[in-house]
């Protein structure tokens, strides 16, 4: 069943969420008169992110979060969560699994695990009447704007707006790859990267010293980023953004350091591990405080 079907279950979701949950189920049924397949792809994109990540949270609500903590293997139980639960978008059911992978994920590569491969569809099957509601264009980029409330591991959660969301998932890239990345040592040339970039590297490069490269990108055009975000509304930055752009310029300049004859080929980098268990309060406070502190522009928060 889609979750606008479903009542709500009060023990498992704390008082302040009661009504931030009914009225996320009141939006679920407006989705069902949406029409996906008559937006451009920066509306696509923006629609399915946002309805993804509220469709998470909203069936937090409805379930046993306990059901999903597994010391033994937590990302299976977490795909498995995915798989389940369902939202009806334009009169059909999408479980949360086929957005991520078969809407958002349409023309990326599948995660560098071998049993991707093996054990789950990449693809809507041909004849889908689904098929036309998908992104059209590769956009790896999704990563970081797509939020699981897990302890470590995925970005901040935030509301994307169609047109500045290309502008907005790469602050929130920077936002993210500055609270994971370390420069370990500079002399011998080591840092150690965030898990979204070994878990989807084929999206963002071939070797650890592409990494590096897509790393430094990001944090570079950061400040540009914000810019144009903020000044899209006529407004100036805050003092917040101010801040991240600063942050995110000088970890650049630091991975200048590791260059050798203006390469980062022979660099030395190590990758943090996901934490798959569930920190519903964590992940929304961490994301509601970076609404106040960064960045803050109401287009990005």
């Amino acid at each position: 069943l889609p979750i606008s079907t479903l009542s709500r279950t009060p023990e498992t979701c704390g008082e302040g969420l009661d009504f931030a949950a009914s009225e996320l189920r009141r939006r679920f049924c407006e989705l069902q008169a949406c029409q996906p397949s008559e937006l451009t792809h920066e509306q696509r994109l923006a629609f399915w992110l946002n309805v993804l990540n509220a469709s998470v949270l909203g069936w937090l609500c409805t379930i046993d979060a306990a059901s999903l903590d597994s010391n033994f293997f937590p990302m299976n139980v977490w795909i498995g969560f995915l798989q389940r639960s369902y939202v009806n978008v334009g009169g059909h059911d999408f479980s949360l699994f086929e957005i991520e992978h078969m809407v958002l994920r349409a023309h990326t590569r599948a995660p560098s695990k071998i049993f991707w491969f093996l054990q789950y569809q990449k693809a809507l099957r041909p004849g889908d009447p689904r098929a036309n509601m998908i992104l059209e264009q590769a956009s790896p980029e999704v990563s970081f704007g797509i939020c699981y409330p897990f302890r470590f591991g995925c970005p901040p959660l935030r509301i994307y707006h169609a047109e500045v969301v290309k502008r907005q998932l790469l602050v929130n890239a920077a936002q993210h790859l500055l609270s994971t990345v370390e420069i370990e040592d500079v002399a011998r040339r080591r840092a150690v990267l965030p898990p979204l970039l070994r878990h989807y590297q084929q999206d963002f490069g071939s070797s650890s010293a592409e990494l590096l490269a897509f790393t430094q990108s990001v944090l570079d055009a950061a400040a540009g980023a914000v810019e144009a975000c903020t000044g899209s509304r006529g407004m100036s930055p805050s003092r917040a953004d101010v801040e991240l752009a600063r942050r995110a310029q000088g970890v650049a300049d630091s991975l200048e350091d590791l260059r050798e004859c203006s390469s980062f080929a022979g660099a030395v980098v190590a990758y943090r591990d996901f934490d798959w268990r569930l920190d519903i309060p964590g992940a929304v406070a961490a994301s509601l405080d970076g609404q106040h502190q960064s960045p803050c522009c109401p287009e990005i928060g």
